[in-house]
């Protein structure tokens, strides 16, 4: 993922790989939470992160809640 052209800003766009389907409901938890708390101690205020199929699966603007959503079933 990147901040800007110069690595660094107000907001984070990433993608994660397929194996984050895999996870459990708490391993992803668990590693949405640490991505999100890193960027916040940055001064990333905006994150937004898709999957491969640029489905959004982890959401954290501003202040707000982190949002992990799931990926449909099969």
């Amino acid at each position: 993922g990147a901040c800007n052209g110069e690595g660094r800003g107000p907001a984070f766009v990433g993608t994660i790989d397929d194996d984050w389907s895999e996870l459990s409901p708490d391993a992803r938890n668990a590693a949405a939470t640490k991505l999100v708390e890193a960027l916040r101690a940055e001064g990333v205020r905006e994150i937004m992160v898709y999957d491969t199929d640029r489905r959004l699966r982890i959401q954290a603007l501003g202040e707000q809640s982190i949002r992990i959503l799931s990926a449909p079933g099969p």
